[in-house]
């Protein structure tokens, strides 16, 4: 019965050898150390482990020595790579494997010969028995033999249990008008009045008109309201607006005047006192003049009707300047020229 004999052999890369001065890679290597170190029984089977560069994975090579009128000789088995394989059991397993098939070609050796090609079948059954997935990106979900099975909430998906308006989501929802209070698409909208059914609350109802005014002025109960001349387009006025007349008043010293509505009065003098008041007070009439203070311009100052109030903006009135003044609803306002 046949042995195998297991050989560790590492190098990266392949190598200058100091004495040839040829290169000699790593797979040269692990046959050289085959033939240094490997089993030299008829049908053992040595196993070589190498590398061929660095980071690359380790690989295994197969021998199985047979003897021959030429002192004997080796057959490479096969060369796999280790990379898939997870533990020392797994691979021991494999080794069975392709033992088991080697102790099978020893009652069909004929000539020396051996069948490699049961060999690398055997070798290749107990690679794929062996291979699992390894990446460690692949969630381990997506190893299972099974579909996962998730909720709603794992994946942000709304619940069969909920509803809208009152119906499950179990399946299309279609709402009627009754479930959203909305009028059925029967029903006629009217266009006018008279296609109201019940419009005697609209067109029946009475009441009572107890006064009429107008920009405060009364225009009776009842009956016909004259709400005056209504314009109905553009028309020219001209020659219909009240005119500001100028009137001029000289004199120095203290200077009394009687305004009358929609005058200007232009004072000439230099004046020392001015004592306004209104003749007659008009609805949206306009009070106004100009006056100039002499260098005597006194305590008496300007004097306005009890009537008339001024403004808060009101300029300080003082000696050899010139001021107007306008007077409308009531309220007296001075400035500075």
């Amino acid at each position: 019965m046949a042995h195998t004999k297991k050989i560790q052999f590492y190098r990266n890369e392949s190598i200058i050898l100091p004495d040839s001065q040829n290169a000699i890679s790593a797979l040269e290597m692990a046959k050289n150390a085959l033939n240094l170190y490997g089993s030299k029984v008829d049908g053992e089977i040595t196993l070589v482990r190498y590398q061929e560069n660095q980071n690359g994975p380790i690989k295994t090579m197969a021998g199985i020595y047979h003897e021959n009128e030429n002192n004997g000789d080796w057959t490479y088995l096969t060369e796999f790579d280790e990379s898939n394989y997870y533990t020392k059991g797994e691979i021991d397993e494999a080794e069975k494997v392709v033992a088991s098939a080697l102790n099978d070609l020893e009652t069909r050796k004929q000539d020396n010969i051996v069948d490699i090609n049961s060999i690398r079948e055997g070798a290749n059954l107990g690679r794929t028995a062996l291979q699992a997935e390894t990446d460690p990106t692949v969630p381990s979900w997506a190893k299972q033999t099974t579909k996962p099975t998730y909720t709603a909430s794992e994946v942000g998906a709304v619940p069969t249990t909920r509803t809208v308006n009152g119906k499950a989501l179990t399946g299309n929802i279609t709402l009627t008008a009754e479930d959203v209070g909305a009028l059925p698409d029967t029903t006629v909208i009217p266009t006018k009045v008279s296609e109201l059914t019940n419009d005697s609350g609209f067109t029946t109802n009475t009441g009572t008109i107890t006064g009429i005014t107008m920009n405060g002025v009364s225009k009776g109960t009842s009956g016909v309201v004259d709400l005056g001349t209504v314009l109905t387009s553009h028309q020219d006025i001209s020659g219909k607006a009240d005119k500001i007349t100028i009137v001029e008043v000289s004199g120095d010293g203290d200077v009394t005047q009687t305004l009358d509505a929609n005058k200007f009065y232009k004072f000439t003098g230099a004046l020392t006192s001015l004592t306004l008041t209104i003749n007659t007070v008009s609805e949206l009439a306009i009070y106004a003049g100009k006056f100039t203070t002499g260098s005597g311009w006194g305590s008496n100052g300007l004097s306005i009707p009890a009537t008339v109030t001024e403004a808060a903006n009101n300029d300080e009135i003082a000696a050899s300047k010139t001021y107007e003044f306008s007077i409308m609803d009531n309220v007296i306002v001075v400035k500075e020229v």
